[in-house]
């Protein structure tokens, strides 16, 4: 017992002698960000290699801010090149802070002949989720690393311009990596045109998860039907409390006249009657939104 409590007592002074550190590490960045307004242009570049490698959360955000006012853009790109993390993780970070200012230069850094650059150029267009990228992206699509793809995929459901669906749905037909990013998107551009075309992929175990959430982002009587005949059709599909809240949430965000599928108004009264406490929850609000003001629940 006496050596644990002596163990306990050099492990109490370790962590007290870090945080004494770290709080000296901060003072002296404040310090040093103080005196920026005196320092020639080469020093203050100094101080940014210097703090952006800082650990402390309060001192990255300032050393970023910093790297925006005091890097030219040729001095970024460089770092977008370099092997060192915390340099191209910085510049990524910079050219997402400048916004509209990096739009021109991560457009033209998807022609970069390093797939890594253009992955971080994509990155930042898919923060920004400024339209006039939107050609550009288009035209990376072609792009012989599937990386590159895969990011410009995700980028697009981020735009959210409509007019990416013809160039998207070709790769509902790809590799399993680029038709997940593919389903995604889809569902996050409310592609009404498209749920035929996801209904067919429900069948495939590992696109199901993935076309569900679309098919359910994107609802409309079409995609409620098709899924929930697709539970009607697999064990334990209408009775999984996951699966009824999320058809209660497009039962109640439909417009118009609710689709009439009398086999599953059938089920949810039974699981009223045997399911477990959320799962009847659920069950109610589905009913709720199929039957309206006009239709009572008679078990209530």
């Amino acid at each position: 017992m006496h050596r644990m409590g002596g163990w306990a007592s050099t492990g109490a002074t370790r962590l007290d002698r870090q945080r004494k550190a770290a709080t000296k590490s901060q003072i002296f960045s404040f310090k040093l960000f103080d005196l920026l307004p005196t320092m020639t242009p080469d020093e203050q570049l100094e101080v940014f290699e210097r703090v952006i490698r800082s650990s402390n959360p309060a001192v990255r955000p300032r050393a970023l801010r910093l790297g925006t006012a005091i890097l030219s853009n040729s001095r970024l790109l460089e770092y977008l090149r370099e092997e060192d993390d915390v340099r191209r993780n910085a510049a990524v970070e910079i050219l997402k802070l400048r916004r509209q200012r990096s739009l021109n230069l991560a457009c033209y850094l998807l022609e970069d002949s390093d797939p890594g650059v253009v992955v971080q150029a994509v990155q930042i267009l898919a923060h920004l989720s400024d339209r006039a990228s939107l050609e550009p992206l288009l035209e990376a699509l072609d792009h012989g690393d599937t990386n590159v793809v895969h990011e410009v995929l995700v980028a697009l459901g981020r735009i959210g311009d409509v007019r990416a669906l013809g160039s998207v749905r070709k790769f509902l037909d790809a590799e399993p990596r680029l038709q997940l990013a593919a389903i995604e998107t889809i569902g996050r551009l409310d592609a009404t045109d498209l749920v035929p075309e996801l209904v067919d992929l429900l069948g495939q175990p590992d696109l199901e998860a993935a076309t569900i959430k679309a098919l359910t982002r994107i609802g409309g009587a079409q995609a409620v039907r098709s899924l929930v005949q697709h539970w009607l059709g697999s064990s334990g599909g209408l009775t999984n409390e996951g699966n009824l809240r999320l058809l209660a949430d497009m039962l109640e965000n439909l417009t118009g006249v609710q689709p009439d599928i009398p086999a599953l108004e059938e089920l949810l009264e039974e699981q009223l009657l045997e399911g477990a406490k959320d799962v009847r929850i659920q069950a109610v609000r589905c009913l709720v939104a199929l039957r309206g003001s006009n239709r009572g629940l008679w078990m209530f």
